[in-house]
Parts: structure tokens; sequence; C-alpha cells
């Protein structure tokens, strides 16, 4: 809320959990909006992951929620931030 009331714009968060034993981490991205309005983070998740060519599993529900090979994360991180930059 204190951002909110600042910058007058809402900030996603994304979390990167760390590797579990199948080697994949699961990578959690949030934006809080007034209404919903569709997901631009989801959007930006997707085309981040298919432009690194990043192996990644996700329920089609919530394109927010992935799991992501650990040796894509750091590429995967890279991506998301130029696809998402406009929602900083």
């Amino acid at each position: 809320e204190q951002h909110w009331h600042v910058a007058g714009k809402r900030k996603p968060i994304v979390l990167v959990g760390p590797p579990d034993a199948r080697n994949r981490c699961f990578v959690v991205g949030y934006q809080a909006s007034e209404r919903m309005v569709g997901n631009p983070l989801g959007h930006a998740f997707s085309a981040a992951i298919e432009e690194v060519g990043a192996e990644a599993w996700y329920d089609l529900f919530d394109t927010t929620v992935v799991e992501i090979s650990k040796d894509d994360v750091e590429k995967f991180k890279v991506e998301l931030l130029r696809k998402a930059g406009n929602l900083l």
C-alpha cells in the first residue's frame, strides 16, 4: 500500500524458490490491481519462458505459478525483467 500512495502504481512481486530434488524451482509472480483486467504479468511470464526456451512446467489456469529448471532460472529472470519492464 505504501508504494501505491507514493508512486501511484502497484509493482509486481516475483519469488523464486530453491531447487527441489528434481532440480526445479518454483517461481511465483503476483501483481495487485484495482480490478481484474487480464494478467499482464502472466503474459510476461509466458513470453519470457518461450523467449529463452526454458524448461518450464505450469498449470494453464495460472501462468504466474511455474516450475522452471534451475539451469534456466537466471535466463528467465533477465528475460522476464525485459518483458515486464513496463509494469515497473
